[in-house]
C-alpha cells in the first residue's frame, strides 16, 4: 500500500515517511516496468525531500530519490534533469561522506556522458564510481561501473577491453542474482565478440541473453538481447536471422515504448536489409529510424 500511504503522509507533517513511502511505490512501479508511473513517484519524493529541514536523513533521501529517478529516465528530457539532479546529489553525498551514495551518482553520471556519446567522460567516472566500490569491498556497487566501462571502450572500438569488462560484468551479475543485467551484459559482451569475429563464444552469449530476458519477462533486456544478437548474425553474414531478430527487437521496444531502441534496430535492420540485396527496404527503414532519431 506504498501509493496510499504516501498520498496521506504527503498531507500530514510527517513528511519524511511520504518520502520514504513514494520511493517504495516507484520501486514498486520500476519493477514492473511502468517507468511513467515510477517516474511520477520518483519526483514526488524528490520534492518532498528537498522541502524538508535541513539534515543528514533529508539529503541522503534527496539522493535515493534523484538516483532512483535517474533510473527510469528516457528522454533527453529527462537526461537534462537527471544530470543536474546528480550534480546536487554529488555535492551532498561529499558532504556527508556517503562513499555508497556517491559511488552511485559517480556511475549515474557516467552513464549520462555514455548516452551523449562522450565515453572519455563516460570510463572516468565510472572509474571514480568502481576504485570506491572495491575499496569498500562491494560487488554490488562494483557491477554496474564495470559494465558501463566495457560498454564505452566498444563505443571507442577497444574491443578488446570492452569484452573483458563486459564478461566481467556478466558473471558479477550473476553471482548477485541480477538477471536482467546479467542479460544484457550477456548479449552486450556477444556482441562485441561478434565485431572481434569470435562468433562461437559471440552466440554463446547473445542467445544467453536472450533465454534469461525471456525468463525474466523483461521487455527492454528482450529487445536489447535480440538486437544483440541480431548484430552478431550480421557480422556472420546471415542476413535473414539479423532482421529477424531486429524486428524482434522492434517490435518489443515499440510495445515498451522504448524510442531508442526502436530507432537503433531501424537502423541496424536497414544496414541488413541493404547488405541482403534490397537497398528500397533499407532505406525505409532508415529513414523511419532517422525520424525517430528527431524525436
Amino acid at each position: 500500500q506504498a501509493a496510499i500511504l504516501a498520498y496521506h503522509y504527503g498531507r500530514s507533517e510527517r513528511q519524511e515517511k511520504a518520502v520514504q513511502y513514494a520511493i517504495l511505490a516507484g520501486d514498486r512501479a520500476a519493477r514492473l516496468y511502468a517507468n511513467a508511473e515510477a517516474t511520477t513517484y520518483y519526483e514526488q519524493a524528490l520534492t518532498m525531500a528537498r522541502a524538508l529541514p535541513a539534515s543528514p536523513e533529508a539529503h541522503l533521501q534527496q539522493i535515493d530519490a534523484s538516483l532512483k529517478l535517474a533510473t527510469v529516465g528516457l528522454t533527453r528530457q529527462h537526461i537534462e534533469r537527471d544530470q543536474m539532479n546528480l550534480e546536487e546529489a554529488r555535492a551532498l553525498a561529499e558532504n556527508l561522506h556517503d562513499e555508497p551514495g556517491l559511488a552511485r551518482v559517480f556511475y549515474w553520471l557516467g552513464r549520462i556522458h555514455y548516452v551523449l556519446a562522450d565515453q572519455r567522460r563516460a570510463i572516468e567516472y565510472a572509474r571514480q564510481s568502481l576504485e570506491i566500490a572495491e575499496r569498500l569491498g562491494d560487488d554490488a556497487l562494483a557491477a554496474p561501473p564495470v559494465n558501463l566501462m566495457g560498454r564505452a571502450y566498444w563505443q571507442l572500438s577497444e574491443f578488446a577491453k570492452s569484452a573483458q569488462m563486459m564478461e566481467r560484468s556478466a558473471e558479477q551479475m550473476r553471482r548477485l542474482g541480477n538477471k536482467s543485467e546479467e542479460c544484457t551484459a550477456a548479449g552486450f559482451g556477444g556482441q562485441v565478440l561478434g565485431w572481434m569475429g569470435e562468433f562461437d563464444r559471440a552466440l554463446f552469449y547473445t542467445d544467453h541473453g536472450v533465454r534469461l530476458a525471456q525468463e525474466i519477462q523483461n521487455p527492454f533486456a528482450e529487445a536489447a538481447a535480440h538486437q544483440y544478437r541480431g548484430i552478431v548474425r550480421a557480422e556472420r553474414g546471415e542476413w535473414v536471422g539479423a532482421i529477424a531478430d531486429y524486428q524482434e527487437a522492434r517490435r518489443l521496444a515499440e510495445r515498451a515504448g522504448d524510442l531508442f531502441r526502436v530507432y537503433i534496430s531501424e537502423a541496424w535492420e536497414g544496414l541488413a536489409h541493404a547488405m541482403a540485396g534490397d537497398p528500397r527496404q533499407g532505406k525505409a527503414r532508415v529513414e523511419e529510424s532517422l525520424a525517430i532519431a528527431g524525436k
